[in-house]
């Protein structure tokens, strides 16, 4: 079990430097919306930044901004003390990396992956880093540009314990209330986030969009799906929260509504919205998830049972 260790900061806007900070050098790799909206709030928090984005021009605003551009990823990286990985890819920020071989002195410098990758590319770079003398450190940002620098911003991290330590100060300009450090193992930020931004939020978001549809069709403003939204989200807050104890235990009973009520309940809001017309297919989902629950016999125990199942064997006969 990986144990998240969230690190708060008190509550403002946008961060600033403060007089005892001690300043870094600090490049970012990517210039996209993402890219430049670390640079530009590592530039207001009063570093010395520099830039280097395949197409040069995109970088306009923050040189503009006080950043030095650089012509090379070697260029970059060997210009600053840390440099963050903004990319289209993890993978695409492994290939510029291994180009700039024999370029870098990476002894002292520490490179920071926040580019979205799988948890095999975290540990394939995270490798050829720490061969090389570098130190590494892998992560996911779960918010939009916009977010960055303020308190609705959260990143998640891992790196070795002395890696944190260094990285701490910075990550904590970039999500002022929300910098976890999720521990040494340099996968866990991109196993969390299929789970957390594309399950939780996506799926979510995507269920709700469907339904959305479903009320429209009926003639029902969505507007008036908010009240009960805002309470259907703060019960899913309470639900994850109480599952993890549950799931840490291994305890399967429930008080609460079993995965036999739920397949009961579901088969129904899912055929009323199929006979509207409107597709169902969130709820096909969760129905196939319920019912290989209840194949296994666990019909009988809470909705959280469904863990239980999840996982698919693969290479069966």
């Amino acid at each position: 079990m990986i144990a998240a260790r969230p690190c708060f900061a008190e509550p403002r806007i946008r961060t600033r430097p403060k007089d005892d900070t001690t300043m870094s050098t600090i490049s970012v790799l990517g210039t996209g919306l993402m890219g430049s909206a670390v640079a530009s709030t590592l530039i207001d928090a009063g570093h010395t930044v520099t830039v280097w984005n395949r197409s040069a021009d995109k970088s306009a605003p923050l040189v503009a901004k006080g950043a030095r551009r650089a012509d090379s990823v070697a260029e970059a990286i060997n210009a600053s003390d840390i440099t963050f990985s903004h990319v289209l890819s993890s993978a695409m920020g492994f290939d510029l990396v291994r180009a700039a071989e024999g370029e870098v002195d990476w002894n002292g410098k520490l490179f920071v992956n926040l580019s979205t990758g799988t948890p095999d590319s975290a540990l394939a770079f995270g490798d050829y880093l720490t061969s090389h003398g570098g130190g590494y450190a892998d992560g996911v940002i779960s918010a939009y540009p916009d977010d960055i620098g303020t308190n609705t911003a959260i990143v998640q991290y891992a790196a070795a314990d002395e890696v944190w330590a260094t990285l701490e100060p910075i990550a904590k300009i970039i999500s002022p209330a929300a910098y976890v450090y999720v521990g040494s193992q340099l996968d866990a930020p991109n196993v969390i986030d299929p789970a957390v931004t594309g399950a939780v939020y996506s799926v979510g978001y995507g269920a709700f969009l469907e339904s959305a549809a479903y009320v429209a069709s009926r003639g029902i403003a969505p507007k008036h799906l908010i009240a009960g939204a805002d309470k259907m989200i703060d019960l899913l807050r309470h639900s994850i929260h109480a599952s993890i104890g549950l799931l840490e235990k291994g305890s399967w009973e429930s008080d609460q509504s079993t995965v036999d009520a739920y397949h009961a309940a579901v088969i129904q809001w899912r055929d009323t919205m199929l006979e509207s017309g409107n597709r169902a297919a969130y709820f096909g989902a969760l129905l196939e998830n319920l019912e290989a629950a209840r194949e296994a016999g666990y019909g009988q125990l809470g909705f959280h049972a469904q863990f239980k199942t999840a996982v698919v064997a693969h290479g069966a006969d």
